[in-house]
């Protein structure tokens, strides 16, 4: 997709200077109202906001959760350690199957909620914790496979993480778990296996089939934590966190944990054409941008001017490593827009680009840039 974006002048600025090094520039005031919404939202619907640590693992944007939300998900100790002292008498969702392995130092200082998908993690479960059972949403609830899941006899894709509810051996595993953790097990944490909300209603049917399963095994709910995937509702979720309330008896405690969500329209990339090639098929642009390296679970889009009549084509820009699939992205543009020298800028990044950026093979990382 090609954007023509209104940026805000200090971001302007940054993807216009010339650097000598790729830079991930991320506005932190943009972040930080997005937070702040989101959670007004929640807290007028009784719904609880989560950060998903991993989305976005930087100092300057979990400092920012702690100032607004209500707490963070971590998928294991490492990313516990890495909330340090922001996650003191804040909510922490813990999913990490190893969760004996957990810091009890960490753990005190915190509301843990940790969430098992067997008995014996269950069983394990740091004492003071509340426990809730782990369930795989594609199960829940049909409807779109697991991006990047396990493969099903039907062709279907489900995630590789948490219980399967109607699944042979299901309802014994369900059973154990809550002979395992005792009174602790009150609550049921959905992993949507990398399937975003298009809809308000998908989440609302998850919602409906969660407390349906609570009710088929007995198990006395008091809280609900409904996971990630929101970013593709950012302008509905006052509506959707209402809907969830009048659905949800307000007994049970209501979270949610969005990650990609507080990145939207934050995050840009900008790099330099190292190399130009005229194809007969496409025109080919290496950038000091690297899908590899900087760019990793990216969906970015260009930022361009549209082209004039007839000097559009297929430009095709590649990061500079050897690996073959070090492939950003091809729009339809102006290449003599794109010299040797240019600049290609990029939004639609998230804080996923900060976790993995790296070097490889004489690439330098990225420089990450904050702008207040």
């Amino acid at each position: 997709m090609t954007q023509h974006v209104a940026l805000r002048p200090a971001i302007a600025a940054i993807l216009d200077e010339r650097r000598a090094a790729p830079a991930l520039v991320f506005d932190l005031a943009r972040i930080a109202e997005t937070m702040a919404r989101t959670a007004a939202a929640g807290r007028r619907h009784g719904v609880r906001v989560l950060f998903a640590t991993k989305s976005f693992p930087a100092a300057p944007v979990l400092r920012l959760a702690r100032d607004h939300l209500d707490g963070f998900d971590a998928a294991n100790p490492g990313e516990l350690a890495l909330l340090g002292a922001l996650a003191r008498d804040r909510i922490v969702s813990i999913t990490d199957p190893a969760v004996g392995a957990l810091d009890g130092a960490a753990l005190a200082a915190c509301d843990p909620w940790i969430s098992c998908e067997d008995a014996d993690r269950a069983a394990a479960a740091p004492a003071a914790s509340r426990i809730a059972i782990r369930i795989a949403a594609s199960h829940l609830v049909p409807g779109d496979d697991a991006v990047g899941g396990v493969a099903l006899g039907d062709g279907s894709r489900t995630s590789r993480f948490g219980v399967r509810p109607g699944e042979l051996g299901a309802r014994e595993a369900l059973g154990a778990i809550l002979r395992a953790g005792g009174n602790r097990v009150r609550g049921l944490h959905i992993h949507h296996g990398g399937v975003a909300m298009a809809a308000p209603a998908r989440l609302l049917a998850t919602a409906a089939a969660a407390l349906r399963l609570a009710d088929e095994h007995r198990l006395p709910l008091s809280w609900l934590n409904l996971g990630g995937g929101l970013h593709l509702l950012g302008d509905r979720l006052d509506e959707t966190f209402a809907a969830l309330r009048a659905l949800v008896p307000p007994s049970i405690e209501l979270a949610v944990e969005p990650g990609r969500l507080f990145a939207s329209g934050a995050g840009f990339a900008v790099g330099r054409v190292r190399a130009a090639r005229e194809l007969a098929e496409v025109s080919l642009r290496v950038v000091d941008l690297s899908r590899a390296c900087h760019l990793k679970w990216q969906q970015p889009s260009v930022i361009a001017r549209p082209a004039k009549t007839g000097e559009a084509r297929r430009v095709l820009f590649t990061g500079p490593t050897c690996y073959e699939d070090d492939l950003i992205g091809e729009w339809k543009l102006a290449p003599s827009n794109y010299p040797v020298g240019a600049a290609l800028a990029l939004t639609n990044v998230n804080g996923y680009a900060v976790g993995w950026n790296t070097g490889f093979g004489g690439v330098a990382p990225a420089e990450v840039v904050w702008v207040e």
